[in-house]
């Protein structure tokens, strides 16, 4: 105990003798500990552990494939309410099912109606997700039948249109013209999809087909089973299936699957995550060589102090405890001063973040193993800072400080030191300068890359109509009727309607072709249902034929276009104008159509995904069945501005529709992207302050060499050295080191782009270029923090030198 207390006043004593060097020392902890903490906590709340239910690990999402339609492993809307019904009575690892539908509800706010996000469901959601309401309850068993009528809100919708007032509970919720008794709010951040209410799904599930398969299926793994026996059991039954049912064509093959909850969720953003890891990673290493760096530099100077010590009769283990007492209590400091930071810039860094991708504050709060990991960076800090100067001064004899100090040159095992630490910084600053620039370069590529139609002044919102009051030849009226009054309106060039836009198309149907198809198989494609003058707004070129108009009428003969993808690959032969094909979705068979048109393909998923084959039909020729569309809106001047005068139309069509989704198509190329550019601008912040780190440890290492060498500095200027050859000598010196650092640096930078190739596609044309920019940056950067030494060398009085001889 004695110990520590001196080592504690040894520490407090160093602080007060160099507090420029201790400031200097916490404040470098404090920011590398805090990014730290803040970037995990990012991560954990996106990625890591996206949701907090009990087991979360142990919550499942159940997919399919049905390679006879050419659908592809999915899980999200890929099951039948049967399918469902079916696996929950037979499946022997899994229980607690949530299965659900996903819609939006009209509901009447304060000033105008507002759509709201609802899951649909026939069981109660608390019991798969296994947690308990935050007021009230969940649903009883007859409130699950077709005719409930209760909603549970989630807890975000209870506080900004409730107030958070707890006599919601009881309180009448008119969504779609039915009226629900709220009977519960949902704890923080426990929803779905971020649905706003939880609904019985109000229909007979025993009577819904089974080709609709829209559903999404949750469960929990029974006790004793992990995610290979249950997908085994999957896989099982799946056969089953298409064994009793051979008239099922999509069973041919069919495949089920379950992934976890979480990965499903934290899928898109994997990469991202362990690119913002391992720069948090070098980071922190970056940090403490620095910190290591500037401790060995006062260490060195403490050389009189510990001869004397060692005179004295102190042992080597007592001046060793001492030093890596002193580094942790340094780090310590440095540590708590960085959780501090780290409160603070956790806000900062949520409202850095998109909305779409801004996790609940519930979620993104610091929990337990943010504070092991916090705790983790401080320890392995603490002995990365402590063991090069105790095994510096641990090895000290006693010879190199009495009757030398103040005038012994530096030793050759301490300058090898301080040069491999600086060595250290400028390899792990040029690997995180190639992967920032590898990543910025993949961003701006992406972000310039053609979506194949015009983004800028387009604009999009969404329209649902309630099937209660519009059913049959009414929908697509109402459409027609609002494409001609927003058409007419200032400032619009063109307007019509769709039930998805690019770059967000998701919605598909199957493809027959009269005859043998080239592969064998029906395919999968996307379908769009447009009206007139679609492909017009959205600026799309018409290759071949016509597009849709006015001339494909309700009761008139099937038209059908298709992109160029969809042309070249299924109609080879340049013919497909004339022949005929025929739709089938989840919602109606359109009989045979005629390929009336061929047009340009889009980038339909997004920036970074290739084009893909879809096809289009008018919605006058889907009967009514799509009363969900995209209003699609070209302005001659900012799109934002027309939002109010279309909602004024849509008003005067029906006050009780309101517009949702709204965006323009920058705005949505620019959310596909965001996750990529939040991680371009980390890596670059990190690779920014990695070349400020570095740059300050040559500083160090330069300025302390210099002041140490000044004897030898002093008698080549008296021997007649001129005082730029000396500075120049000091640069060459800091140059070779850096160069040093630099090449073991390329090599990991190259071996990082490498990698991100293969796990990033936008990489996969990385201009090798890229691996000059570490160079020039570092170069730069030591040239400037070994000028003012070299300058400082170059000065040195030499008949001041001589006197000290």
């Amino acid at each position: 105990m004695h110990d520590l207390r001196a080592d504690l006043r040894s520490f407090l004593r160093t602080c007060t003798r160099w507090p420029g060097l201790s400031a200097a020392v916490m404040g470098i902890l404090a920011l590398g500990i805090a990014a730290t903490v803040v970037v995990y906590g990012l991560v954990d709340a996106l990625v890591l552990d996206p949701f907090p239910y009990p087991q979360s690990e142990r919550l499942v999402v159940v997919g399919s494939e049905m390679p006879r339609t050419g659908r592809e492993l999915g899980f999200f809307e890929r099951l039948s309410a049967p399918e469902i019904e079916e696996l929950r009575q037979r499946s022997r690892t899994l229980g607690r099912f949530l299965p659900f539908d996903l819609n939006s509800v009209r509901v009447q706010g304060e000033d105008f109606p507002v759509r709201l996000f609802a899951l649909f469901t026939w069981r109660d959601p608390f019991e798969a997700l296994g947690v308990a309401p935050h007021l009230g309850r969940g649903f009883a068993a007859e409130e699950l039948e077709s005719d409930g009528a209760a909603a549970v809100v989630s807890y975000e919708l209870w506080q900004s249109f409730y107030g958070g007032d707890p006599k919601v509970l009881g309180s009448i919720l008119v969504a779609d013209g039915v009226a629900y008794t709220v009977i519960g709010v949902a704890p923080p951040a426990s929803s779905v999809y971020g649905a706003d209410l939880w609904l019985p799904l109000r229909a007979r599930v025993a009577h819904l087909p089974r080709e609709q398969r829209h559903f999404n299926l949750l469960a929990r793994m029974a006790p004793g089973a992990d995610l290979s026996t249950v997908n085994a059991e999957l896989a099982a039954l799946a056969g089953a299936s298409e064994a009793a049912l051979p008239e099922v064509e999509e069973y041919e093959n069919w495949r089920l699957e379950a992934t976890t909850w979480g990965r499903f969720n934290a899928f898109a953003y994997e990469d991202e995550a362990a690119l913002a890891l391992g720069a948090m990673i070098l980071m922190l290493l970056l940090v403490s060589a620095n910190v290591a760096n500037l401790l060995m530099t006062r260490a060195a100077s403490r050389r009189e102090e510990i001869s004397v010590r060692r005179a004295l009769g102190a042992s080597t283990g007592s001046i060793v405890r001492q030093v890596l007492v002193e580094s942790f209590l340094f780090t310590v400091s440095g540590g708590v001063l960085g959780w501090v930071l780290a409160s603070w810039g956790l806000g900062v860094a949520l409202a850095w973040l998109p909305a779409h991708l801004r996790p609940p504050a519930e979620m993104a709060a610091f929990d337990g193993s943010t504070y092991l990991v916090a705790a983790a960076a401080t320890v392995v800090t603490a002995l990365i800072l402590g063991l090069p100067p105790a095994w510096h001064l641990g090895r000290h004899r006693l010879r190199f400080g009495l009757g030398t100090a103040g005038r012994a040159s530096e030793g050759r095992g301490a300058r090898r030191a301080h040069r491999l630490m600086v060595i250290a910084q400028v390899a792990a600053a040029a690997v995180l300068l190639s992967g920032a620039a590898a990543v910025l370069s993949a961003w701006l590529q992406l972000a310039h890359q053609d979506p194949g139609f015009p983004a800028d002044r387009l604009l999009s919102m969404r329209l649902s109509l309630p099937a209660e009051e519009y059913e049959g030849e009414a929908v697509p009226r109402f459409f027609e009727r609002l494409q001609q009054e927003v058409a007419s309106l200032p400032g619009v060039q063109g307007a019509s309607v769709a039930t998805q836009v690019a770059p967000n198309t998701f919605f598909s149907s199957e493809l027959r072709l009269e005859g043998e198809l080239p592969d064998g198989a029906s395919p999968r494609l996307f379908h769009t249902v447009v009206g007139d003058g679609y492909f017009q707004a959205l600026g799309l070129k018409l290759l071949r034929g016509r597009v849709l108009d006015d001339r494909d009428r309700s009761r008139g003969p099937c038209a059908l276009v298709l992109n160029e993808l969809a042309a070249d690959r299924y109609f080879p032969s340049g013919e497909e104008l004339g022949s005929r094909a025929r739709v089938l979705g989840s919602r109606f068979d359109s009989g045979w159509c005629e390929v009336v048109g061929v047009v340009a393909a889009v980038r339909n998923q997004g920036p970074g995904q290739p084009a893909a084959p879809e096809i289009y039909t008018s919605h006058r020729q889907a009967g009514g069945r799509y009363n969900q569309m995209f209003l699609v809106v070209r302005s001659a001047g900012e799109p934002a501005d027309l939002v109010a005068a279309i909602r004024s139309a849509v008003v005067n069509l029906d006050a009780q529709q309101p517009v949702y989704a709204i965006t323009t198509g920058e705005g949505a190329i620019a959310s596909q992207l965001a996750s990529r550019r939040i991680t371009a601008q980390l890596l670059a912040a990190f690779a920014l302050v990695a070349v400020l780190l570095a740059a300050l440890g040559i500083y160090g290492v330069v300025a302390y060499g210099v002041a140490r060498r000044q004897r030898e500095m002093g008698l080549r200027l008296a021997l007649g050295a001129d005082p730029g050859r000396v500075a120049a000598l000091v640069i060459g010196e800091s140059l070779l080191t850096v160069g040093i650092g630099l090449a073991l640096g390329l090599v990991g930078g190259f071996a990082l782009t490498r990698l991100l190739q293969t796990q990033l596609a936008a990489l996969a044309e990385l201009d090798p270029s890229l691996l000059l920019v570490p160079v020039a940056c570092l170069t730069l950067a030591a040239v400037l923090a070994a000028a003012l030494p070299a300058r400082r060398a170059g000065r040195v009085p030499p008949a001041e030198v001589l006197r000290q001889l």
